[in-house]
């Protein structure tokens, strides 16, 4: 769970980054970059003022359900008012004083550290937040993109297989995981995961994770890109093709950032094809020239 819309948007533009830059090496070096960062600019501008309104009404719902104190709730919107500014932290803090339960507060004060670069301080504040509600998966993710970005690959596993645990509703978790085992080139492993992961995005319960549902058809896409980056690796250059012409649609819908990028490996998964199978090469080919023109 991201709380105020600010926070949620800044929270996953920075995940857009932690869960790229990972080089594909062995056959022409396609790169996963900043994940759906010019989509999530798009819904920002376009959406912000409604979804925060909605958002914060959502959430306030949460903590009153979770049994936060109201004193505690009201200081940490007043806090979520404040951002960027220099009492934010001393608000949040505030917040909770007022009640240690407060799980937003607690996990936007991790979110302030990790900002900050300050992972040690932000770690202890995710791991209160999680020890109070196991069931809120976004301490979860900023200790995974911490311990990854510290190149800590095993506490990184270990959170992500904590949300798996959790709350195996959540398809991050099973995304994360799928990261992981790509970067470790267990190139199956990463697939398996990867598809969980769309599943579950396929079949969210957007009334629980309300935050997710803004963005699950861009990370559906981005999940499928991954599969195809696995198989490119793989060298089984048909599925590769056949992914890209199964989203490519859904790309262009979206705009996607890495449409280009993943054209490129398809293309060139299919000159691949062409040693050995002219005909599948060919057909290939005049439905990669179809998309390509719309």
């Amino acid at each position: 769970m991201i709380h105020n819309f600010k926070i949620y948007i800044i929270d996953i533009l920075l995940k857009c980054f932690a869960y790229s830059i990972i080089s594909t090496s062995n056959k022409g070096g396609i790169h996963m970059k900043n994940k759906f960062l010019v989509l999530l600019v798009f819904i920002f501008s376009c959406f912000y003022m409604v979804a925060e309104e909605n958002i914060s009404d959502k959430l306030r719902k949460d903590l009153v359900t979770f049994g936060v104190k109201q004193n505690s709730i009201n200081t940490y919107f007043e806090a979520t008012e404040k951002t960027g500014e220099e009492d934010y932290l001393a608000t949040l803090e505030s917040a909770v004083k007022q009640d240690p339960k407060n799980f937003l507060a607690l996990d936007d004060i991790g979110a302030f550290y990790s900002n900050g670069y300050e992972y040690d301080k932000a770690e202890g504040y995710y791991k209160k937040s999680i020890a109070v509600n196991k069931n809120n998966a976004f301490p979860y993710i900023r200790l995974y993109e911490n311990y990854k970005e510290d190149e800590n690959f095993d506490a990184a596993a270990k959170i992500v297989k904590s949300l798996i645990t959790n709350i195996p509703e959540h398809p991050e978790g099973y995304y994360s995981l799928a990261n992981l085992y790509y970067m470790a080139k267990e190139y199956k492993n990463s697939i398996t995961n990867a598809q969980i992961a769309i599943e579950k995005y396929k079949n969210l319960d957007e009334k629980r994770f309300y935050e997710e549902a803004l963005t699950k058809e861009s990370y559906i896409v981005d999940a499928y890109y991954m599969i195809a980056n696995n198989y490119y690796l793989l060298y089984e250059d048909q599925k590769v093709v056949d992914i890209y012409l199964s989203q490519v649609d859904k790309m262009n819908e979206l705009n996607h950032p890495f449409k280009e990028e993943f054209k490129k490996i398809a293309e060139s998964s299919n000159n691949a094809i062409k040693e050995t199978n002219k005909a599948a090469y060919e057909k290939n080919r005049k439905l990669l020239e179809s998309k390509i023109k719309l």
